[in-house]
Protein backbone atom coordinates (compact mmCIF):
# COMPACT_ATOMS: atom_id res chain seq x y z
CA UNK A 1 0.00 0.00 0.00
CA UNK A 2 1.10 3.76 -1.08
CA UNK A 3 0.21 6.47 0.51
CA UNK A 4 -3.00 7.55 -1.29
CA UNK A 5 -6.50 8.23 -0.90
CA UNK A 6 -7.77 5.30 1.93
CA UNK A 7 -4.04 5.70 3.37
CA UNK A 8 -1.94 7.99 4.85
CA UNK A 9 1.48 7.58 7.02
CA UNK A 10 2.78 9.79 9.55
CA UNK A 11 6.26 8.90 11.00
CA UNK A 12 8.04 10.64 13.99
CA UNK A 13 11.22 9.97 15.79
CA UNK A 14 9.79 7.54 17.75
CA UNK A 15 7.03 5.54 15.76
CA UNK A 16 5.67 5.59 12.63
CA UNK A 17 1.37 5.45 12.19
CA UNK A 18 -0.39 4.04 9.35
CA UNK A 19 -3.96 5.34 9.56
CA UNK A 20 -6.62 3.71 6.94
CA UNK A 21 -9.99 5.44 6.45
CA UNK A 22 -12.82 3.86 5.72
CA UNK A 23 -11.99 0.60 5.80
CA UNK A 24 -13.72 -2.42 4.94
CA UNK A 25 -14.01 -5.83 6.51
CA UNK A 26 -12.56 -7.21 3.39
CA UNK A 27 -8.94 -5.50 4.20
CA UNK A 28 -8.48 -7.85 6.79
CA UNK A 29 -5.25 -9.69 6.67
CA UNK A 30 -1.89 -9.86 7.22
CA UNK A 31 0.37 -6.79 5.80
CA UNK A 32 3.97 -6.20 5.60
CA UNK A 33 5.68 -2.81 6.45
CA UNK A 34 8.75 -1.95 4.71
CA UNK A 35 10.98 1.17 6.05
CA UNK A 36 13.69 2.55 3.90
CA UNK A 37 16.61 5.26 4.86
CA UNK A 38 19.85 5.47 4.07
CA UNK A 39 21.21 3.13 6.72
CA UNK A 40 19.02 0.29 5.13
CA UNK A 41 15.97 -1.40 4.94
CA UNK A 42 13.55 -2.82 7.85
CA UNK A 43 10.68 -5.54 7.27
CA UNK A 44 8.04 -5.95 9.55
CA UNK A 45 4.96 -8.19 9.41
CA UNK A 46 1.56 -7.44 11.04
CA UNK A 47 -2.35 -9.11 11.06
CA UNK A 48 -5.15 -6.24 10.77
CA UNK A 49 -8.35 -7.17 12.35
CA UNK A 50 -11.27 -5.04 10.82
CA UNK A 51 -14.46 -4.66 13.00
CA UNK A 52 -16.73 -3.64 10.97
CA UNK A 53 -20.95 -4.06 11.32
CA UNK A 54 -22.17 -7.49 11.51
CA UNK A 55 -23.10 -9.27 8.47
CA UNK A 56 -26.83 -9.50 7.70
CA UNK A 57 -28.12 -12.18 10.76
CA UNK A 58 -28.16 -15.90 9.74
CA UNK A 59 -31.11 -17.21 11.59
CA UNK A 60 -31.74 -16.01 15.02
CA UNK A 61 -30.19 -13.91 16.91
CA UNK A 62 -30.63 -12.19 20.14
CA UNK A 63 -31.46 -8.94 19.66
CA UNK A 64 -29.97 -5.84 22.68
CA UNK A 65 -31.86 -3.00 20.60
CA UNK A 66 -33.87 -2.38 17.60
CA UNK A 67 -33.76 1.27 16.01
CA UNK A 68 -36.15 2.42 13.77
CA UNK A 69 -35.31 5.52 11.62
CA UNK A 70 -37.30 7.59 9.31
CA UNK A 71 -36.92 9.25 6.18
CA UNK A 72 -38.60 12.75 5.61
CA UNK A 73 -39.26 13.53 2.04
CA UNK A 74 -38.55 17.18 2.43
CA UNK A 75 -34.93 16.60 3.97
CA UNK A 76 -34.30 13.01 2.45
CA UNK A 77 -32.15 12.32 5.27
CA UNK A 78 -33.20 9.29 7.53
CA UNK A 79 -33.31 10.46 11.17
CA UNK A 80 -33.56 8.58 14.43
CA UNK A 81 -37.65 8.28 15.11
CA UNK A 82 -37.68 5.62 18.41
CA UNK A 83 -35.48 2.73 19.84
CA UNK A 84 -36.68 0.05 21.39
CA UNK A 85 -35.55 -3.93 23.02
CA UNK A 86 -38.58 -5.07 21.81
CA UNK A 87 -39.52 -5.99 18.10
CA UNK A 88 -42.62 -3.86 18.63
CA UNK A 89 -42.98 0.02 18.70
CA UNK A 90 -44.97 3.20 18.42
CA UNK A 91 -43.26 5.58 16.41
CA UNK A 92 -44.32 9.74 18.18
CA UNK A 93 -44.28 13.08 16.90
CA UNK A 94 -44.77 12.15 13.29
CA UNK A 95 -46.94 15.39 11.05
CA UNK A 96 -49.56 15.12 10.11
CA UNK A 97 -50.43 15.01 6.19
CA UNK A 98 -46.92 14.50 5.69
CA UNK A 99 -44.93 11.24 3.81
CA UNK A 100 -42.35 8.85 5.63
CA UNK A 101 -40.76 5.70 5.12
CA UNK A 102 -39.24 3.59 7.74
CA UNK A 103 -36.41 1.17 8.00
CA UNK A 104 -35.26 -0.81 11.10
CA UNK A 105 -31.41 -1.20 12.35
CA UNK A 106 -31.13 -4.05 14.23
CA UNK A 107 -28.05 -4.20 17.24
CA UNK A 108 -26.83 -7.24 18.11
CA UNK A 109 -24.49 -7.81 20.88
CA UNK A 110 -21.27 -7.33 18.04
CA UNK A 111 -22.72 -4.06 16.94
CA UNK A 112 -25.87 -2.49 14.90
CA UNK A 113 -26.64 -4.16 11.32
CA UNK A 114 -26.95 -3.00 8.13
CA UNK A 115 -30.60 -1.36 8.26
CA UNK A 116 -33.68 -3.67 6.52
CA UNK A 117 -34.99 -2.64 3.29
CA UNK A 118 -37.06 0.56 3.56
CA UNK A 119 -40.90 0.57 3.75
CA UNK A 120 -43.58 1.71 1.26
CA UNK A 121 -44.10 5.36 1.51
CA UNK A 122 -46.62 6.03 4.75
CA UNK A 123 -49.11 8.97 4.67
CA UNK A 124 -49.68 10.16 8.04
CA UNK A 125 -53.38 11.69 8.23
CA UNK A 126 -54.78 14.84 9.87
CA UNK A 127 -54.83 14.67 13.52
CA UNK A 128 -58.17 16.77 13.80
CA UNK A 129 -59.42 14.40 11.66
CA UNK A 130 -58.58 11.00 13.86
CA UNK A 131 -59.50 13.16 16.83
CA UNK A 132 -62.70 13.62 15.59
CA UNK A 133 -63.36 9.96 15.08
CA UNK A 134 -62.39 9.39 18.53
CA UNK A 135 -65.27 12.19 20.09
CA UNK A 136 -67.56 11.52 22.36
CA UNK A 137 -66.47 8.05 23.17
CA UNK A 138 -65.85 7.71 26.61
CA UNK A 139 -65.69 4.23 28.96
CA UNK A 140 -68.97 3.94 29.35
CA UNK A 141 -69.60 3.55 25.36
CA UNK A 142 -66.98 1.46 24.44
CA UNK A 143 -68.19 -0.77 27.50
CA UNK A 144 -71.71 -0.71 25.85
CA UNK A 145 -70.16 -1.43 22.68
CA UNK A 146 -68.60 -4.67 23.66
CA UNK A 147 -71.69 -5.97 25.51
CA UNK A 148 -70.16 -5.17 29.14
CA UNK A 149 -72.08 -3.94 32.39
CA UNK A 150 -71.80 0.12 32.90
CA UNK A 151 -69.77 0.99 35.84
CA UNK A 152 -72.16 2.11 38.27
CA UNK A 153 -70.29 2.01 41.75
CA UNK A 154 -66.26 3.52 40.70
CA UNK A 155 -65.59 3.26 45.13
CA UNK A 156 -66.03 -0.25 44.94
CA UNK A 157 -63.16 -0.78 42.41
CA UNK A 158 -61.13 2.28 44.17
CA UNK A 159 -59.07 2.24 47.72
CA UNK A 160 -57.29 5.10 49.21
CA UNK A 161 -53.74 3.67 49.82
CA UNK A 162 -52.71 6.15 52.44
CA UNK A 163 -56.09 5.08 54.18
CA UNK A 164 -54.50 3.48 57.95
CA UNK A 165 -57.66 1.65 58.85
CA UNK A 166 -57.92 0.21 55.68
CA UNK A 167 -56.80 -3.93 56.14
CA UNK A 168 -53.98 -4.97 53.90
CA UNK A 169 -54.56 -8.09 51.67
CA UNK A 170 -51.87 -10.99 51.93
CA UNK A 171 -50.00 -11.53 48.85
CA UNK A 172 -50.45 -14.73 47.02
CA UNK A 173 -47.39 -17.04 46.95
CA UNK A 174 -46.31 -18.24 43.45
CA UNK A 175 -44.28 -21.36 42.80
CA UNK A 176 -42.27 -21.94 39.52
CA UNK A 177 -40.15 -20.10 37.28
CA UNK A 178 -40.07 -16.11 36.71
CA UNK A 179 -39.05 -16.61 33.03
CA UNK A 180 -42.61 -18.88 33.05
CA UNK A 181 -44.70 -15.83 34.01
CA UNK A 182 -42.93 -12.79 32.08
CA UNK A 183 -40.43 -12.28 29.62
CA UNK A 184 -37.27 -11.09 31.10
CA UNK A 185 -34.09 -9.79 29.33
Amino acid sequence: MKDGSSCQTSINTKRCELNIEKSKRSDTGKYELILKNAKGEAKIPFDVTVLDRPDKPEGQMKLTDVTIEKLESDTGKWIKAATSRFPRCIVENLLPNKQYQFHILAEYIFGAGEPAEPTKTVQTTDSDASCKRYSGKDDDALRQKRDLPKLDNYDRCFWDIWDKDRQQERAALKHGSIYDKHLVF
